[in-house]
């Protein structure tokens, strides 16, 4: 069911990061490389929840993994 929902539930969990921490540019991504990802601009940084684990730094770019999105992985797979 969450496969057929995938969209929905990205858009969702995009919203109640952007709700929950108010950054600027937040963005949920994916790639074959890192899967499910949240890429915030490098100047806000530093307002990035501690629960987000740093995966890459891109110019200008920051990417962040978190539970939920690896848990949204594993459902969908």
């Amino acid at each position: 069911r969450v496969r057929d929902e995938h969209s929905h539930v990205v858009a969702s969990l995009l919203d109640e990061y952007k709700r929950a921490t108010a950054l600027p540019g937040l963005k949920l991504r994916n790639n074959l490389l890192l899967g499910y990802y949240l890429e915030v601009p490098a100047t806000s940084a530093s307002r990035v929840p501690a629960s987000w684990q740093h995966v890459q730094t891109m110019p200008g770019q920051m990417r962040y993994r978190t539970d939920e999105l690896a848990a949204l992985e594993r459902k969908l797979k």
